[in-house]
């Protein structure tokens, strides 16, 4: 386990109290198994698990092993999430007849409000720091390759925009990232209208570029209108969100010899095959959005 004490809880935890993991150490394991699947992929997983088994190793791990960076982003989040889904359970004992609660008279009960505030705040830090981890994993070249087959990353790499905190650049987002995940459907409902009006193949080609950090001058061009398209669509604006994928498209068929993946693509060569008029008269109607 990453989190073997309750000195490494209350490092992250200010208000755990008492001397054992033990009545912890059951939600602790399910955040790390949500680390695991959701966030870092099991070769990540599994050399932090390596540096957290062997904290006063002699000589240090250092072979294909992540930094203390890492480590500690990952520790908080488990620490966070584990602590989360354990708060309504923390003064909760089974009896013959039923559930009790426990009580300590040297301690006056927090009300309702007070333990409703310490989940949003705890909340608020979770879905902050899972955020930090991603940005972190984004710009690490060192874990990039190791990141690069997980989940998280599959998902976050669908789209123009990689994270909630970039998203947050073009829309406004109320929610953590937890609810972000569920409106990911939204995210793949608003990357196929785009691909009906650029084409599947430049699309491609796009998010190729984007994970490589490597995208050209002539895809530098069309990218924000994308990103402002992509962000309204998921938003719901969907009349903004037509706006800027008109100005994308105008780019394109301005200089159609730049864009050899959409100028190729069966959506260029159809849309010309009708064409009453000049290409910049066209309604973006006819791209089939």
């Amino acid at each position: 386990m990453l989190i073997n004490s309750i000195e490494q809880l209350k490092a992250y935890i200010p208000t755990v109290m008492g001397s054992s993991l033990d009545r912890y150490s059951v939600f602790l394991e399910s955040a790390e198994q949500y680390l695991l699947t959701e966030l870092i992929g099991e070769t990540l997983f599994d050399k932090l698990s390596t540096v957290a088994a062997n904290p006063d190793a002699e000589p240090p791990i250092e072979a294909n092993t992540p930094d203390p960076k890492l480590l500690r982003h990952c520790e908080q989040i488990v620490c966070l999430k584990g602590y989360l889904d354990a708060i309504p359970m923390l003064d909760l004992v089974e009896t013959d007849t039923g559930f009790a609660v426990t009580s300590n008279p040297n301690l006056a009960p927090a009300s309702q409000q007070r333990v409703a505030a310490l989940v949003k705040g705890l909340e608020i830090r979770l879905s902050d720091s899972i955020e930090l981890l991603l940005s972190f994993l984004e710009t690490s070249i060192d874990h990039l390759g190791d990141w690069a087959g997980c989940k998280a990353y599959t998902l976050n790499h669908d789209s123009f925009i990689f994270t909630l905190t970039e998203f947050r650049r073009y829309a406004r987002y109320e929610g953590s990232h937890l609810e972000w995940k569920k409106d990911l459907y939204k995210v793949t409902q608003a990357m196929m209208m785009i691909r009906n009006v650029i084409s599947s193949e430049l699309t491609d080609l796009i998010l190729q570029q984007l994970k490589e950090n490597s995208l050209s001058d002539v895809n530098q061009a069309i990218i924000e209108p994308l990103r402002h398209a992509l962000a309204a669509f998921i938003t719901g604006s969907d009349p903004m969100g037509m706006n800027m994928l008109s100005k994308a498209r105008n780019i394109l068929l301005a200089s159609v010899d730049d864009y050899p993946e959409f100028k190729a693509s069966k959506i260029y060569t159809d849309w010309l095959a009708q064409l009453p008029v000049d290409v910049n008269t066209q309604s973006i109607a006819n791209f089939g959005v």
